[in-house]
């Protein structure tokens, strides 16, 4: 028997991808958070694993179309091909905004629950109105300090809701769903995040929305809870996507503008100008950024929703950020096992991001270990530390901007 010329091997070897451990190291770098090393890491690999990797980096960078490109070129034999199957999903819905594509994608999805969204809806939502707007704050709602409150409608419902970047697109009750007539299928539902907790979820639509008196929304997805217990209606990261927004924190107000003019963009960048920092988003809101707590670097989800009050000193306060008793035990926190979900702890560390540094940090327990594409989360941060800026999220750079 002839043997196999050795020229021949080493170009098989080339092509079909790599060393096992060339692509153990590329993912490795990826789970700490290291995208751009892990890219190189994964240059001249073309398993089925590095075009995963490579698309759920894509994907966190916001380059939806090379994500795609890299899980579509995934054999369907592959052992996590329903994980890249949800991810094209998510991303045909809620970024490209091609639902008949999407809807083809979740019919191989087998898990009805990860397909529910995009199959209980048959229209995208549209931003109708064009320019930049200003809305005012509800200064004088009694939330207003912990979690930002606008005026808004909701299929010509006049309402107060409230901005979460934990959120996607407007989440509210049973009951205020109800009251709004939104119709939905009571036996299609399935389990989400809500909190620190699970809760039973339905798909609906609102034919319109509006934020302050101009700013028009059709066919905006609504996500109903039950276990939620409050009549709190709020809205998300996926709304204010589609558009440049600045929550004017100092100024109590909230700057939109359409994507459509360049030069309102190039304007409203200008007048909000700061301190930048890069962020990545894992699947329609996860959005995460990189800062140190004391001189650790973490990784960091800027979330407005997280509200945990209590009284420290004789004055009430609102916790600057939570994290689980493991993460502080790493991050080197003294009496982990102390803090509480309910109970706000004061501490002598520090936050610091985009080169702004905030000490004798307010701190909270979570019961939930979060992580974004198979990256961790060390800690969330909320509105009791960015309620000291005018705080710009530009998805077009992926940049967040701090403006004081």
């Amino acid at each position: 028997m002839k043997s196999i010329p050795k020229l021949i091997i080493i170009l098989y070897i080339a092509f079909t991808g790599c060393s096992k451990s060339s692509i153990d190291n590329a993912w490795e770098l990826y789970k700490k958070s290291d995208f751009n090393s892990a890219l190189k890491a994964t240059n001249r690999l073309y398993s089925d694993s590095s075009y995963h990797l490579r698309g759920n980096i894509f994907q966190l960078m916001g380059n939806y179309d090379k994500a795609l490109n890299n899980y579509n070129s995934i054999d369907s034999s592959y052992k996590d091909f329903q994980k890249i199957l949800i991810s094209k999903m998510n991303i045909l819905f809620h970024h490209k905004k091609d639902i008949i594509k999407a809807k083809e994608v979740s019919k191989k999805v087998l898990n009805k629950e990860s397909k529910i969204f995009i199959t209980s809806l048959d229209k995208k939502m549209k931003l109708v109105s064009k320019g930049t707007f200003s809305v005012p704050m509800e200064r004088k709602h009694p939330l207003n300090n912990y979690i930002p409150h606008v005026k808004a409608k909701i299929n010509g419902s006049e309402l107060n809701i409230a901005f979460d970047t934990g959120a996607n697109y407007l989440i509210m009750s049973k009951a205020q769903s109800e009251k709004l007539k939104l119709k939905y299928n009571e036996n299609n539902y399935f389990y989400g995040q809500q909190g620190f907790s699970k809760s039973k979820m339905w798909i609906s639509s609102a034919n319109n929305f509006s934020i302050g008196n101009s700013l028009n929304f059709t066919d905006v997805p609504v996500v109903i809870l039950e276990e939620i217990n409050t009549d709190i209606i709020i809205f998300g990261t996926s709304i204010i996507k589609e558009m440049l927004t600045t929550i004017d924190y100092p100024n109590q107000q909230f700057v939109f503008t359409s994507l459509n003019d360049k030069n309102l963009i190039k304007s409203h960048r200008l007048k909000y100008s700061g301190k930048t920092m890069p962020f990545t988003m894992w699947g329609d809101h996860y959005m995460m950024g990189k800062g140190f707590f004391n001189e650790k670097k973490i990784n960091m989800f800027f979330d407005s929703g997280l509200v945990v009050v209590g009284v420290v000193d004789g004055d009430v306060k609102q916790s600057w950020m939570c994290m689980t008793p493991e993460n502080m035990k790493i991050l080197g926190v003294s009496n982990p096992d102390s803090t509480s979900v309910t109970k706000i702890t004061p501490t002598t560390h520090s936050i610091s991001f985009a080169g702004n540094n905030h000490g004798n940090v307010l701190l909270s327990k979570s019961i939930t270990e979060f992580e974004f594409g198979g990256v961790k989360c060390d800690l969330l941060i909320s509105h009791g530390v960015i309620k000291n800026y005018a705080w710009t999220l530009d998805f077009e750079k992926m940049l967040y901007t701090f403006s004081l």
